[in-house]
């Protein structure tokens, strides 16, 4: 029975421990990550890590400047060019990217692809 409990203990022991290097670990590594994750972009679905980060912190639109004006910026695909995914991607804060999806024209990938209008759900959009 003594030996039960020790081996309980040592048990409960190990798991500490490891939980205390793990989340060691996790903070060293979260600076690396925070920078990794913004040399991504997500192209059709897909995530590319360009090894680099194509962000400069304003917004397009409004002038926005990230972590003054914006929490963040995220890169919006006006048109998806399959040999460069950076041809028509330009950096819009949270909100103007919002607007960009839901309130304005959203993006037509294909010629003469009708797309019915949020608003105005007779009117199509036509290339």
């Amino acid at each position: 029975m003594f030996v039960k409990v020790d081996l309980a203990a040592k048990v409960a022991r190990a798991m500490e421990l490891r939980k205390i290097r793990e989340k060691r670990a996790t903070k060293l590594r979260a600076p690396q990550e925070r920078i990794r994750r913004r040399q991504n972009i997500s192209y059709k679905g897909v995530e590319i890590f360009l090894g680099y980060d194509p962000r400069i912190g304003v917004c397009n639109l409004c002038r926005a400047v990230r972590d003054f004006d914006c929490i963040t910026t995220v890169m919006h695909h006006d048109l998806y060019d399959d040999s460069d995914p950076l041809t028509h991607t330009i950096e819009l804060c949270v909100k103007c990217h919002y607007k960009q999806h839901h309130i304005q024209r959203p993006t037509i990938q294909k010629e003469k692809c009708p797309i019915r209008n949020p608003h105005n759900p007779y009117m199509l959009y036509q290339l």
